[in-house]
């Protein structure tokens, strides 16, 4: 008796957590994927391609779960920041911390400083930092002749989600009327980010609009996580290819989708569905223009995908490009990796046709 009445209550206890697994799901988007755009670049990667697999590889996200999990979380965050050591930048760097924002201006020459482009690192939200997106915000600057400033937000599990959405907006409208040089109005402003910093950039987009804010005049996202869920089929399909992501992510992956949410519920302390943090269970219309550039091998490939189309079926302006055989945010690995050159090369061409960048003078970076 006592065994059926165990067995009986675990097996409500798993039908609770499944039902509630699926209440955290969301919206079934299955019919978003489609129209797979055939890659810019990559296809066949380039020689450096081989070199930044192998960085990959022995870098600490990439590394096995039972190892990762063993480090400390400054430990990998300090991994990270090795990233932008890779090669001196070219940009004026000049750090910012008035007790409004933190972060940094990359000021390229020469540069527009009324034209700003407000970047969002990503990590997972809980790692990356000025230091290790470095080579990104440095290339952009260098390619688009616009004033970078690099976000330096609150990072889990000290601070919330929400909270890191609270400094993008703070940035946001900080951005609108400060320049390198001190109180002055934007010309243009541009979202940017990348990954976890690509969910902030997209979430933010509504939430200028939804609030009343100065919306940007463009926004540009790499690799971006759009939704929190983790229920695209790409998810599965790519984490052998996904060398960034699919290491340390492999044994979550296990887990029934319905599971996974109840996990990331517990994680994020939100629902993953819930359209203020998982910006593809919102609404889409009437956003400004942008730009998405996604690795066909990724992880995230279908949330790019997904945020396409559905954002073009409400009206909004998305130009998605894909690149093939890359690693998860690729342009970090910018100027060495040529597929890194090309991506921010067409970010710049894609903000001068928005009137956000001017053409940039000769970058001096020594790319194809």
């Amino acid at each position: 008796m006592v065994v059926l009445i165990t067995g009986a209550i675990l097996a409500i206890l798993v039908l609770a957590l499944a039902l509630w697994g699926r209440q955290l799901s969301g919206e079934n988007l299955h019919r978003y994927d489609r129209d797979y755009p055939q890659p810019v670049a990559g296809e066949p990667p380039s020689a450096a391609a081989a070199a930044v697999d192998q960085r990959v590889r022995a870098f600490g996200l990439a590394g096995e779960w039972s190892k990762a999990r063993k480090r400390s979380l400054e430990t990998l965050r300090a991994e990270m920041d090795q990233l932008g050591t890779q090669s001196p930048i070219l940009s004026q760097c000049i750090a910012v911390d008035d007790g409004i924002v933190r972060g940094e201006w990359l000021i390229p020459s020469p540069c527009d400083t009324q034209r700003r482009l407000l970047y969002v690192h990503g990590g997972g939200f809980s790692r990356g930092s000025l230091a290790s997106h470095r080579m990104i915000t440095d290339g952009l600057a260098q390619k688009t002749g616009m004033a970078v400033f690099s976000l330096d937000y609150r990072l889990l599990p000290e601070a919330t989600l929400e909270d890191a959405y609270e400094d993008v907006m703070t940035a946001m409208l900080w951005l609108s009327g400060q320049g390198p040089e001190g109180s002055q109005e934007a010309v243009t402003l541009v979202l940017a980010g990348d990954s976890a910093g690509g969910n902030l950039t997209l979430g933010c987009l509504q939430r200028a609009r939804d609030g009343g804010f100065r919306c940007p005049d463009a926004a540009v996202a790499l690799s971006p996580a759009a939704d929190l869920t983790m229920s695209a089929p790409s998810i599965l399909g790519n984490a052998d290819t996904d060398l960034m992501l699919g290491p340390p992510l492999k044994p979550y992956l296990r887990l029934h989708r319905y599971l996974r949410s109840v996990v990331s519920r517990l994680t994020l302390k939100t629902s993953p569905a819930d359209p203020k943090f998982s910006p593809l269970h919102g609404d889409l219309a009437s956003l400004p223009p942008t730009l998405i550039q996604v690795s066909v091998t990724e992880m995230l490939l279908d949330d790019a995908i997904r945020y396409h189309h559905k954002a073009e079926e409400a009206g909004s302006s998305v130009t998605l490009e894909t690149f093939a055989n890359m690693v998860h945010v690729w342009p970090l690995f910018y100027p060495e990796l040529p597929e890194a050159v090309v991506a921010l090369e067409r970010i710049a061409t894609f903000l001068v046709g928005q009137g956000c960048a001017l053409p940039p003078a000769d970058s001096g970076d020594g790319a194809a």
